[in-house]
């Protein structure tokens, strides 16, 4: 299947994010990277962990409506950002960038806000 020009142009966009964001953790000292917030004051993981949470809930989204599907959506962003910080707080920031890519922290988050 033939890319197009849009899809490449989007694709080199997100690979530049990636390494953006990648180089903002790297450039982080240790006791920065593994400093627990709070909900009301967020560190640099738990920014790293909201931003891979809804980058993965984006994709979901383009997938299904790529496959024809209606995409999922949350009306209530908040009470899943809250969850999300919690199942979250806790981790490493590594912890949190390899978990990236796993539904458990994510449905787990989902699970918190819903119930």
């Amino acid at each position: 299947m033939e890319t197009s020009p849009l899809k490449a142009r989007l694709r080199s966009l997100l690979d530049l994010a990636r390494e953006r964001q990648l180089a903002q953790v790297a450039g982080l000292s240790p006791s920065e990277r593994d400093a627990t917030g709070t909900l009301e004051r967020w560190t640099a993981k738990d920014h790293l962990a909201h931003t891979i949470f809804w980058k993965e809930y984006m994709s979901e989204r383009l997938a299904a409506a790529e496959r024809g599907e209606t995409p999922v959506l949350i009306p209530d962003f908040q009470p899943i950002n809250e969850a999300n910080f919690h199942v979250n707080r806790d981790r490493a920031a590594g912890a949190a960038r390899r978990a990236g890519g796993r539904r458990s922290g994510r449905s787990r988050a989902l699970s918190l806000a819903q119930g």
